[in-house]
């Protein structure tokens, strides 16, 4: 039985709103309003940054440890007292000379502790371009071919004092060249083997043994799909988990399951499956102007065959081909949606067609649907080369060459925007099922879902019970943001069925803010947009003053807030809001005690310091205003325009800030 009251909810991203009525009388019987933190994926970056180093570090020196270790064992002497070695000049000398053990292990150590990136190789092609960065690393790329890491960073420690980061030289033309102390570690594993080879020649205890084991540390790299632990040391966060279960792929248990059937994974959105039924869903939802109001059977097989075949389509080119289809004009189809510019937007087989126009070396064509789901799966569970080529190994065995590998790695790195959407809502199982039904009628999912009798299955909740369970409910929220927000607003409706009982309604308005993309887009233009305008106010000050760019350097000298006063004065249109007076721009840098910043509320009763609140008077005009709004100031001012003016020429100016108007 119901208490006859209705709880309201208003959800925020940092607070949720409580209000409790009476059903009946309508009486406010409750209000309140829970606040906290809001969460900010932000600081989840800085915390993943923060422990990324913390690993690099211990990784480095179990690295290093490891050399020491490999030199005991192969029962190599090393004795470093009253020894200053410079690593860089022994790399270099150990190329083509005799190094002692000692010489020796400060070469490889040094060589192993900052051993290069792994996954430069695989940028290759994506290093070339125009950042100084790009350029710096093709330079390393030239330098390479015929010097080995080494030498390189020893000459640029002898001609410049510096090696390591990033810094500018100038060559002898007077050019500017950005230095990197970026290399891959093949390009350092080549040195190791040049430097071990040539003192094999001299040293009995560097053997192929030696060197194997000493290139397996220099490479040794655990897989970024397999996490932390191993089979003696379990953890849930890596593959290894602690119930005994061995994933294939940490990322693995990322993918939701799907609705309706359980204990299937979600398809990729990639997967050929997915496409077809994505674009069969999209043209059972279209109506058109025949007599059945909807495409038949033969002509969606026709539009299938088109899509897969086109080399290029969107949603307009699609439109077209389907209005030649049935006879009519483009403008008298209806039910497709709309994109955020309201241009039409349809599924077009884009990821098969991508595979099929960049895999030269493979018929896409003749692949199975199988293998297209499978590959299509492993391409976007897997954004690196070597998770890509064991995945396929594994998953697809003697279907694809070493060739065709490479290449489809390719493709999958310069299509990264497709095959990075993640997964659909349902399972290729599911899918399966209402693809022929998507042909044969002209009905769309929900309509088949329903008449096929398919039921969502929620295999968590299963129980009736009085207060809800948090942590089912936010289980697969992956947004910090939104399950923080979801966590609160759960204890204060279990809090209030505790207090109030079982109630006649529970109403929720869900958040009015933008997602997080949308506000630091927002940010990101508003900063923008303030820099343009300090430097529009500085531009038009140095014109006025000396007919130039640029105000001289020495006019801020001594002159305190002259830049945020020139910024005020150009939003003002060069006028004292109090009296309505021109504030020369000469004055107003030669003569600084002339004017003056004042808060249009008082700061003692606004407490708001912001620069929506600032206006650049005149001295004398200030004082006369006191701490007095400016509603209250200009009517007893002898020199001050009216209240109604001012308001009339705020509301005309383009830069000052609509606050001011309604403050004032």
């Amino acid at each position: 039985m119901t208490n006859g009251k209705i709880l309201g909810l208003d959800i925020g991203i940092a607070s949720v709103g409580v209000g409790i009525i009476n059903a009946k009388t309508g009486n406010v019987e409750h209000a309140s309003s829970r606040i906290f933190p809001a969460a900010n994926a932000d600081n989840n970056v800085e915390r993943r940054s923060a422990r990324g180093g913390r690993r690099l570090t211990r990784r480095k020196k179990h690295r290093l440890k490891r050399v020491e270790d490999l030199f005991d064992k192969y029962n190599i002497d090393t004795d470093f007292s009253n020894l200053n070695l410079n690593p860089y000049q022994l790399r270099v000398k150990g190329l083509n000379e005799q190094l002692s053990n000692e010489e020796l292990f400060a070469a490889l150590k040094n060589i192993a502790k900052r051993r290069g990136i792994s996954y430069l190789d695989d940028a290759e092609d994506d290093s070339v371009g125009g950042t100084d960065y790009a350029k710096s690393i093709d330079e390393n790329r030239k330098l390479l071919k015929k010097q080995t890491p080494g030498e390189i960073q020893l000459k640029r420690l002898e001609n410049y004092g510096q090696l390591r980061g990033n810094f500018t030289i100038q060559d002898e033309n007077g050019d500017y060249h950005r230095l990197i102390n970026v290399f891959s570690t093949s390009d350092y594993v080549k040195e190791a083997q040049r430097i071990l080879k040539t003192q094999s020649y001299y040293n009995k205890f560097i053997t192929e043994s030696f060197v194997e084991d000493y290139i397996k540390i220099l490479q040794g790299k655990r897989k970024y799909y397999v996490g932390p632990g191993n089979e003696k040391s379990r953890t849930d966060y890596g593959i290894y988990r602690t119930d005994g279960e061995t994933l294939d792929n940490l990322f693995g248990i990322l993918i939701g399951k799907c609705s309706f059937y359980p204990e299937e994974y979600r398809a990729a959105k990639a997967s050929y499956t997915a496409q077809e039924y994505n674009f069969l869903n999209d043209l059972n939802n279209l109506t058109v102007p025949t007599e059945t109001k909807k495409l038949s059977t033969e002509e969606k097989y026709q539009l299938v065959d088109f899509a897969k075949t086109a080399s290029t389509l969107g949603a307009a080119k699609l439109l077209k081909e389907i209005a030649k289809l049935v006879g009519c004009q483009v403008e008298e189809i209806k039910g497709y949606r709309l994109d955020n510019k309201d241009k039409p937007d349809l599924h077009t087989f884009e990821p098969f067609r991508k595979l099929k126009s960049n895999l030269t070396t493979i018929a896409v064509e003749n692949l199975s649907i199988t293998t297209l789901d499978t590959l299509a799966h492993i391409l976007t569970l897997n954004t690196e080369r070597e998770g890509i080529e064991e995945a396929i190994q594994k998953e697809l065995p003697n279907i694809f060459s070493d060739e065709q590998i490479t290449e489809i790695i390719a493709v999958r790195k310069k299509n990264s925007q497709i095959f990075g959407k993640g997964w659909h809502s349902f399972s290729i199982k599911l899918m399966k099922e209402l693809i022929p039904e998507l042909y044969e009628t002209s009905e769309e999912q929900k309509t088949i879902l329903t008449r096929l009798k398919k039921v969502k299955v929620n295999n968590k909740i299963t129980s009736r019970t009085k207060y809800i369970n948090e942590e089912e409910i936010t289980d697969e929220i992956y947004n910090p943001v939104v399950s923080k927000s979801i966590r609160q607003t759960v204890k204060i409706i279990n809090a209030a069925i505790k207090k109030y009982g079982e109630f006649d309604q529970i109403v929720i308005e869900m958040p009015r803010e933008s997602n997080e993309e949308d506000e630091r887009k927002f940010i990101a233009d508003l900063q923008k947009s303030n820099a343009k305008e300090k430097d529009d106010a500085m531009k038009q000050a140095a014109l006025l003053y000396n007919g130039k760019d640029e105000l001289p350097h020495d006019v801020f000298h001594g002159h305190k807030e002259l830049a945020t006063k020139i910024r005020l004065w150009y939003q003002q249109g060069e006028r004292c809001l109090y009296s309505g007076k021109h504030i020369d721009i000469h004055d107003l840098i030669h003569n600084q005690n002339m004017f003056e910043i004042d808060h249009v509320l008082p700061l003692s009763l606004s407490f708001d310091d912001s620069l929506a609140n600032k206006v650049l008077v005149y001295s004398w005009a200030n004082q006369e205003k006191g701490q007095r709004t400016p509603f209250q100031a200009l009517p007893q001012m002898a020199s001050a325009w009216s209240f109604r003016e001012l308001r009339d020429y705020i509301s005309k100016q383009k830069g000052i800030s609509k606050k001011n108007v309604t403050i004032c």
